[in-house]
């Protein structure tokens, strides 16, 4: 069963990301390593209880809640890490943000077709900040606009890696979304898989680019 597989191997890669960002915490006491742990281990224990429930009964868990929660809590440890990344920086002025609210906004009013009301508006709350805080993060990195900025932090400058995973982890997220709704089969040509694993690639870089930006 190809969802059985893509399960596991997101399994082992988040539960990589949650040893990383805990033995790095450990060893340099830096808040921004152990938010990932928590970050990655939260998201795991969501992975792990879809995962169970799908070998135990042979199709997706009936109260879904159980495991979103859990990766909620998993968005909201991210947004946290990204806030200890920035120290403090304001925001970058860009119209291109606009776009963000406008794309979640429309996205969750078409998921609602599909019930699960209150789910729905916490995803769409909680990726409008993940995008908006990710895209910032690039204009900010990349941007020769504020290449001289006063404000801001050397670790910040050479977080680009890191907010590319997070963006892709959002692609991935909205992807795989999406593909649920529209579902084809449990074969390799669902493009829910692919983007499942797109999801397990983007957690996998998360320790290496933060590693880059703020060391060990």
């Amino acid at each position: 069963m190809i969802e059985n597989t893509t399960n596991i191997i997101q399994m082992i890669a988040v539960g990589l990301c949650a040893a990383t960002g805990f033995w790095n915490g450990h060893v340099s006491r830096k808040k921004t390593w152990v938010l990932l742990g928590f970050m990655a281990l939260v998201f795991f224990l969501g992975d792990l209880y879809w995962q169970l429930y799908l070998i135990s009964y042979g199709r997706t868990p009936y109260y879904s809640h159980i495991p979103y929660y859990s990766w909620y809590a998993s968005y909201i440890f991210l947004l946290l890490l990204i806030q200890a990344l920035r120290e403090g920086r304001p925001n970058c002025k860009s119209r291109f943000v606009l776009i963000v609210p406008l794309f979640t906004i429309g996205m969750t009013l078409f998921y609602m077709q599909w019930g699960d009301y209150v789910s729905n508006i916490i995803s769409g709350f909680l990726m409008t900040f993940l995008l908006l805080n990710g895209i910032d993060g690039l204009i900010y990195v990349y941007s020769s606009k504020y290449s001289d900025a006063a404000y801001g932090t050397a670790g910040e400058r050479s977080a680009g890696l890191f907010y590319i995973a997070v963006m892709m982890s959002c692609i991935a997220e909205y992807g795989s979304w999406t593909s649920s709704c529209i579902w084809t089969g449990d074969t390799l040509s669902n493009p829910y898989f692919w983007f499942d694993m797109l999801l397990s690639i983007s957690i996998l870089i998360m320790p290496a680019a933060l590693r880059k930006a703020v060391g060990v």
